[in-house]
């Protein structure tokens, strides 16, 4: 699945959560989530492209920069195939740019990714 490409891919570099519900983490982590869908032709279904966003945490602003330029370039050579997912293309659609949460003390950037998979 994806879900376990995109986790052995992140917590290679940074503590990783998929985000299903509230998380309780330590700084610094990432917290990423997958919305699928489904390519079809008249053939049936023949692929997959996921929006994936990715949610960087850290109270260090330049540690933000940092996990920033790490997560973008193993995102972006994720191909073949890893943990069962095969990947076809991945693009950085959005990145929101860094901003400071007051009320959690945290810098945090978001990252949007396109993914094509031939499966899920």
């Amino acid at each position: 699945m994806i879900l376990d490409a995109l986790y052995t891919t992140l917590s290679q570099i940074i503590s990783a959560y998929p985000l299903i519900g509230d998380i309780e983490a330590e700084c610094p982590f990432c917290a990423f989530k997958v919305t699928p869908e489904v390519l079809r032709d008249k053939g049936g279904i023949i692929g997959y492209n996921h929006v994936v966003e990715i949610a960087i945490v850290d109270r260090e602003i330049t540690n933000i920069n940092t996990y920033t330029e790490s997560i973008t370039a193993a995102v972006s050579g994720m191909s073949g195939t890893i943990n069962d997912t095969i990947f076809e293309g991945v693009l950085l659609t959005d990145e929101s740019g860094i901003y400071y949460n007051d009320a959690d003390q945290v810098y945090e950037n978001d990252l949007e990714f396109l993914i094509s998979t031939l499966n899920r």
